[in-house]
Formats: structure tokens, sequence, C-alpha cells
């Protein structure tokens, strides 16, 4: 029987760079390993240029040197997961973050933007002429824009970045706490990626909730509603746990490929309550109470 070529084994290197890759998405939707996982690894690139110079060097000498490259990337990725999550700080000093109410009180929209950070944001009593109030760590300059739409007055609260950067760096680059005021009915809007924490409305009138993002590890935690509410995510590779109080009826309705849900309860019971309609693939939906 003659040895195997060197295009076997490109196959073979290439076959064992999939099923690896795939375990680890595996593990992801199982709720083993959070999404944030891949914010972490990412810290790591340079050992794609280790084992790229490793398979260059060695599938001259020996045919078997293709399977150099996906060893040594998935045995890091392995060193990862087994490390755990990072717990790193953002850098840099705390700025205040205040957008302050400009007209008379009524229903109003919270839209934040967020991008590789850690997220404490709490619904909670403030000042009458507050609508958001915090701090941020990380961040050059803390965008904070009041406008109104359809008369709705609407604050738009995230870093000035528009695109994903320093995925390169150990831990999170941006870290928020913020609070909103739940004097009036709000709708949240979140567009987050490569973001952790949670999101506490639980004392807020929540009119709607919408949620679009990827690689998030998020808790959401909402109170008894005295409507029907909508929660809309969008997105993939989220790791989500959606907390309501215990009796409020919860119904999921859920479309696109390898969704995990674990739903505390399905179809309708007495009083008003909470529809998610989950819209993305490979996501991880946990519905429980507190």
């Amino acid at each position: 029987m003659s040895a195997p070529s060197s295009v076997a084994w490109r196959q073979a290197a290439r076959g064992l760079t999939l099923a690896g890759f795939g375990t680890f998405l595996l593990l992801n939707t199982l709720g083993v390993l959070p999404w944030s996982f891949w914010a972490d690894a990412a810290a790591f690139w340079p050992i794609l240029i280790v084992a790229l110079g490793l398979r260059l060097v060695l599938e001259k000498l020996a045919p078997w040197g293709a399977l150099v490259s996906p060893v040594v990337v998935l045995g890091t990725l392995s060193l990862v997961a087994l490390r755990g999550p990072t717990v790193l700080e953002a850098s840099g000093r705390w700025r205040d973050v205040r957008a302050e109410r400009r007209d008379d009180a009524g229903p109003w929209r919270f839209h934040g933007r967020f991008a590789v950070a850690r997220l404490e944001l709490d619904a909670r009593s403030l000042s009458d002429d507050v609508l958001v109030e915090g701090r941020a760590k990380g961040v050059r300059t803390a965008r904070v824009d009041v406008s109104r739409r359809r008369d709705t007055p609407r604050v738009r609260v995230g870093s000035r970045r528009r695109h994903i950067s320093g995925l390169w760096r150990r831990g999170p680059n941006e870290h928020w706490e913020l609070a909103v005021n739940d004097r009036w009915p709000l709708r949240a809007d979140l567009d987050v990626a490569f973001t952790s924490g949670y999101v506490d409305l639980t004392t807020a009138a929540v009119t709607r909730l919408h949620l679009d993002g990827a690689f998030n590890d998020l808790e959401l935690r909402l109170g008894r509603p005295d409507t029907d509410v909508r929660v809309d995510i969008e997105g993939a590779f989220n790791d989500l746990t959606l907390i309501v109080p215990e009796g409020v009826p919860v119904v999921v309705d859920a479309e696109g490929p390898l969704n995990t849900l674990d739903e505390r309860g399905g179809g309708r019971r007495g009083g008003p309550g909470y529809r998610i309609d989950l819209d993305g693939a490979l996501n991880s939906l946990e519905v429980r109470a507190p």
C-alpha cells in the first residue's frame, strides 16, 4: 500500500480544521462555552502566523506537515477554552454619561450601540430632568444624542467607533455602567457585538425591546407587563438569558437554523406577557424565572 500523498494530507488538514471549529461551535450552542469565547480567542491571532510558518517549513520536509497548522490553531483554542473567560477590565478613566429630558414627560426610546464591551444597564428612578445617566471607561468620547422622532424623545448612547476594533486585545475595550429613567414608558433598542453583561429593565414599563447583534453573552431582566410586549432578537452566535417573573406568559417564535431554546413555558396563559421573536442562527436562548 502506497503512502498517502501530499494532496491527501492537505485534505486531512482541511477536514481536521472543519471538524475542530464545528466542535467549538457545538459547545457554544450547548451552552458549555459562551459566545464571548471567540473574542478571547481573537486576542491570540499571531498564532495563525506561527501555524502558517510551521506548515510552510514542515510540509516541505514531510507531507504530514500539513497537519501542523490545524493542530496548533485548535490546540490554542482548546487552551483558551480551558482557561475560561477573561476578567480583565477596560483601560482608561471613567467618563460621565448624561442625557437630559428636553420636553414634557412621556414615552421615550433608548438606543444603545456597544461593541467589544462590558454592559451594565439598569432601570431606576432618576431626576425628572434626566433620561439617562452613568459612566463609561475605555472610550475617547461617549456619544450621547437626544432627538425627537415622531414626537417621541430618542436617546442614542454608545461609542463613536463605527466598526469593531481591538479584538486582538484581551478583555473588553469598553465598560458601560448606565441607568435609564423608569418613570415613563420605554422602548429599548440595542445594537451590540462581542458584548457581555446584563440589561435590567425590571422596574421599567417596557413597550418593546429589540436586540440586534452577534457574539453576545447577555442577561435580560424584565418585569411584569401591563400589556403584551414584543421582544425582537436578531443576529447570530448569541448566548442570551431572559428572566421574567414567575407566572408571566412567554411565547417564543424562532426562525433560523441551529437555535437552542430552553423555555420555561410555552403557549399562552392568563394575563399580559412577552412575545419573543427570534430570527437568526446559532443562538442560545434560556427563559426562566428569577
